[in-house]
């Protein structure tokens, strides 16, 4: 099936109900186009897409994890010891403070 960029935007805004419908449809037959065990990798990586985007506030930001999301299932799959290192850069961005009087240190990023 084409995709057609502009139909699905008019149908989004229109009808968003139906615009749902319509995604899902798509995506199932896409899945069911694929060998058993790709089918339930694209399954699983699906339920996670669709928990970020019920979980989020904004489009944006819903964009922005489910993009994260793939990637880091991109770099765990195809390329680890790259993974490995993102996940150890991200680390070290963090630090943990504890401020006078709490119990929890606080987390907070380094500038």
């Amino acid at each position: 099936m084409e995709f057609f960029f502009d139909k699905f935007m008019k149908m989004a805004t229109e009808n968003p109900e139906r615009f749902e419908k319509f995604r899902e449809i798509l995506i199932k037959q896409a899945m069911e186009n694929t060998s058993l065990q790709i089918q339930q990798k694209l399954e699983d990586m699906q339920c996670r897409i669709d928990m970020e985007r019920n979980a989020t506030g904004s489009s944006m930001e819903s964009c922005v994890k489910v993009f994260d999301l793939m990637a880091d299932y991109f770099y765990a799959e195809y390329l680890p010891g790259v993974h490995m290192k993102m996940l150890v850069e991200k680390s070290k961005k963090l630090i943990i403070v504890r401020q006078p009087g709490e119990n929890q240190p606080s987390t907070k990023k380094r500038a």
